[in-house]
């Protein structure tokens, strides 16, 4: 991805081209991802029975300030970032909606994510020592929360006001399916989360120290960082495979209409803004918390199926986003699989907690899962639409990113879990500071596969083709790459979900649509 020359520093600055704002999200989401996981590894090590390199205090900063950075930071903007460069293209608009809406988000956003930085680098965030720091910490996460929610809406605006002919809802792709049943959970939930941190807010600033006091900041927000809710990072990871997938196997995917069903189901498990951990009650033994947990893994396991159809019908060659997609499907699938197991009240899997966050070590695992699986997500979409972006093939490292999502997930997870199990076993006891480690490693490994990725994408080069894969199915294949001012010169004609398929004559859709 090359860098703008200082005379177009101004038209950057002040762009309102969907492609533009879309890059400036990916690029900004990645390097604070990077900085987020590093906090987190470095917060996480105060649970090891010594309290790490720092004072409990600053232990604690470290981690909040990793969770916020991670959520807010990365996986969200992300995929804001990703759904305003790839949604237009998908849907064969010109340009997204509300453009200079679009670059608000990203400039309110960005603006949240620097005061957040300087808040916690003052004294602010949660366990912080300095008043004026930690209301600015508040402020700062409410600007986070309003510049991604305007850049949903601009998304799902776009999907259901610009749509070309003949594109039903059932027809739009599948990552932009995602996007849209993302935008709506995420305009659902969060503002439940803007209205927590306005409280706090309003009694730190006040001296009424009811929700602001310091042992009950944490626990007003942390349901944002656990089950159901942090499945709602992952609703864009499904739809994106849902579109690679079947491009990369060269077949039209089967029973489509049922994935989207499951897309669906996915994004409505995941609402947690009711999960809310500082309120009365034992929240882990509520009976809507248990059903929940079980029953999100049923559409998780059914796409997987879908996928794996898809995949035994065509020809597959191994390739950086097919390996990257495979990595992101497991760690969701373990992620459905560990939050099951934490809602089995006999197990009893959330006696130990993380430092004085009130959190479950296994709950936080499983949570590592879903955030390991957005990043094999960053990888996917690296590799698989770098041509789009950058206007190139993405690098070689964007292998090696794969591998170390995947490796990283499965260590801080896993680690994570068996920390917390140790509590209720044990054979387990002696090792609690070697499954911390273990997770600690693991969260460095997710960092390393950001890094990685956003060097392959930095270093795409060369010119591609349209359809550099030759199976494209959507309408992002069928502009230039990158793509030009307008995107299109000319729309196929949608007669099917896979136009493009349809032009080159590939047979019937799988739902029973005759190809154009």
């Amino acid at each position: 991805m090359t860098l703008p020359s200082p005379l177009a520093l101004p038209e950057l600055l002040g762009s309102g081209d969907h492609k533009v704002i879309g890059r400036m999200f990916i690029g900004f989401a990645l390097l604070l991802g990077i900085v987020s996981a590093v906090a987190l590894a470095l917060g996480m090590l105060g649970n090891l029975s010594g309290g790490g390199l720092f004072s409990d205090s600053v232990n604690l900063r470290l981690f909040t300030a990793g969770q916020f950075g991670l959520v807010f930071g990365f996986a969200l903007p992300l995929f804001v970032g990703l759904g305003l460069f790839v949604v237009p293209l998908q849907v064969g608009a010109s340009s997204v909606a509300f453009p200079r809406a679009a670059a608000l988000s990203l400039w309110l956003w960005l603006a949240g994510a620097i005061t957040l930085l300087v808040a916690y680098a003052i004294g602010g965030g949660v366990g912080g020592d300095n008043q004026r720091a930690i209301d600015l910490t508040f402020t700062s996460l409410g600007m986070l929360v309003v510049g991604l929610l305007l850049g949903a809406v601009c998304i799902a605006t776009t999907v259901i006001t610009l749509r070309a002919p003949g594109m039903t809802l059932d027809r739009v792709p599948m990552f932009t399916f995602s996007m849209l049943a993302a935008a709506g959970v995420w305009l659902l939930t969060w503002p439940v989360l803007l209205g927590n941190l306005i409280l706090l807010r309003v009694d730190l600033t006040s001296g009424m120290f009811g929700f602001g006091a310091a042992g009950e900041q944490w626990p007003a927000v942390s349901w944002s960082f656990m089950q159901p809710q942090i499945y709602v990072l992952a609703i864009p990871v499904l739809g994106l495979l849902g579109d690679a997938i079947p491009t990369l196997a060269g077949r039209r995917q089967a029973s489509r209409n049922v994935m989207l069903v499951a897309i669906g189901a996915f994004a409505a498990l995941s609402i947690g803004s009711w999960a809310q951990v500082g309120q009365p009650g034992d929240l882990w033994t509520e009976p809507l918390f248990v059903a929940m947990s079980f029953a999100i893994v049923l559409p998780i396991l059914g796409l997987a199926g879908g996928f794996g159809s898809v995949l035994a019908a065509g020809k597959p060659k191994p390739s950086a986003p097919l390996v990257a997609s495979m990595v992101a499907l497991i760690l969701l699938v373990l992620a459905g699989v560990v939050g099951a197991l934490f809602a089995i009240g006999p197990l009893d899997l959330g006696l130990l907690t993380a430092l004085e966050s009130g959190l479950p070590l296994v709950a936080l695992g499983q949570a590592g899962l879903v955030l390991a699986a957005v990043a094999a997500g960053a990888v996917t979409a690296v590799a698989y639409w770098s041509s789009k972006i950058s206007g190139g093939a993405a690098g070689p490292a964007v292998m090696l990113a794969s591998l170390a999502a995947l490796g990283g997930g499965l260590a801080w997870g896993v680690g994570l879990l068996l920390a917390g199990a140790s509590a209720r076993f044990t054979a387990l006891e002696g090792a609690v500071d070697a499954f911390v480690v273990v997770a600690v490693i693991g969260v460095a490994l997710v960092a390393a596969s950001l890094l990685l990725a956003g060097l392959s994408l930095a270093g795409a080069r060369g010119t591609s083709d349209d359809d550099p894969w030759g199976t494209g199915q959507t309408l992002e294949w069928a502009t230039s790459s990158p793509p030009a001012g307008g995107n299109f010169d000319e729309v196929p004609a949608v007669v099917t979900p896979q136009p493009l398929s349809d032009v080159r004559g590939d047979g019937h859709g799988d739902d029973g649509e005759e190809s154009a």
